[in-house]
């Protein structure tokens, strides 16, 4: 069971804080505090979702790609214009020598091809923000779209066994389209489309 419960230390006693919005339930989050800001930074983790209902029992990993702030009354969502990448167990850490958030990314779902990364947490002009970050389709084929919201200019590429459509490019909010050949293996398999910097996954089962 996930909680998003938010609690304050006063130095005595824990105190739980009731906020209107913040981040969803999650595990493996990073948070740091800015001294500049005044404020708490939270990035990233995951939570809770697509356990299989029948044997044996898949857990899907639904990675939080946001960042948060704490003002120390109120949670608010913060969109920069380039942000660390679906994973988690992340190093964050104020660096006050150069007055910036720094995290250094953890595990992901593609990070063995990934490599190491290394971000900077600074506002920006704008964002790309995905109306969902996976789907599933079946062995047989599939097709789909993915709504994305977007202030800047935006390009879209995918795994070769993925096809973009329609929409794998913009300059604000649009539509992604893509199609999904047959799966040719008994193995499922898990590929990725990439608009801008965020990362849409598709998982694909085996043909029986």
């Amino acid at each position: 069971t996930f909680f998003s419960d938010t609690w304050a230390w006063d130095g005595t006693r824990w105190q739980q804080r009731l906020t209107d919005s913040g981040p969803s339930p999650r595990i493996s989050a990073r948070m740091e505090y800015n001294p500049e800001l005044g404020q708490i930074v939270l990035v990233g983790g995951y939570g809770a979702k697509d356990v299989g209902m029948s044997p044996p029992f898949p857990y899907v990993f639904d990675y939080r790609e946001e960042t948060w702030i704490w003002d120390g009354s109120n949670w608010s969502q913060r969109f920069p214009d380039k942000s660390p990448e679906f994973s988690y167990s992340y190093g964050l850490v104020y660096d006050s020598v150069h007055k910036a958030m720094f995290a250094s990314l953890g595990d992901n779902l593609h990070c063995a091809d990934r490599g190491p990364r290394i971000y900077a947490l600074k506002p920006g002009p704008g964002a790309v923000l995905l109306a969902s970050y996976r789907t599933e389709v079946p062995a047989t084929a599939g097709s789909g779209s993915v709504a994305v919201t977007a202030s800047v200019p935006w390009s879209a590429s995918a795994d070769s066994w993925i096809t973009i459509t329609g929409g794998g490019t913009g300059n604000g909010s649009g539509v992604l389209r893509y199609q999904i050949a047959a799966n040719p293996s008994t193995a499922a398999r898990t590929g990725k489309i990439v608009v801008s910097d965020k990362v849409f996954v598709i998982s694909q089962a085996g043909t029986p």
